[in-house]
C-alpha cells in the first residue's frame, strides 16, 4: 500500500502485460509505460465504486487514444494504432474501486 501525503490508499501491480490498481481512496494521478505495437489491444476493466476518476491512453504530449471522465462502461478494448511508448494513467479524487488494463500483443510483426 502507498499511503502519501494526499490521502491516497492503493495497491499497485505491473507486469510485463498489465497494469492494475486497487483504490480504498485514490487523490491522485497514477500511470505506468508500456512500450506498444501497432495492432496491440488494451482490455480495460473498470469497477468504479465512487469519487472522481479520469483514464487516459496514448503518448505523452500527444491526443489520447482514449480518455474519460468517470467512464461508464465496466469493460472496453482499445486497438494501438501505431507503435511506440504509450502511458496508461488513472487519475482521482475520493476514487474507490478498481481499474485492470490487460494488453494483448499483436501476432503478427
Amino acid at each position: 500500500k502507498i499511503s502519501p501525503s494526499n490521502g491516497s490508499r492503493y495497491s499497485r501491480k505491473v507486469e510485463e502485460n498489465s497494469f492494475s490498481l486497487e483504490m480504498e481512496q485514490l487523490n491522485c494521478t497514477v500511470e505506468e509505460p508500456f512500450s506498444l505495437n501497432k495492432g496491440d489491444v488494451i482490455d480495460v476493466g473498470i469497477d468504479h465504486v465512487s469519487g472522481e476518476l479520469a483514464v487516459f491512453i496514448g503518448e505523452r504530449d500527444r491526443e489520447p487514444i482514449y480518455e474519460g471522465n468517470n467512464p461508464k462502461l465496466n469493460y472496453f478494448r482499445v486497438t494501438i494504432p501505431k507503435d511506440g511508448e504509450y502511458l496508461l494513467s488513472v487519475s482521482g479524487k475520493q476514487a474507490k474501486g478498481s481499474i485492470s488494463f490487460q494488453i494483448d500483443r499483436a501476432k503478427n510483426k
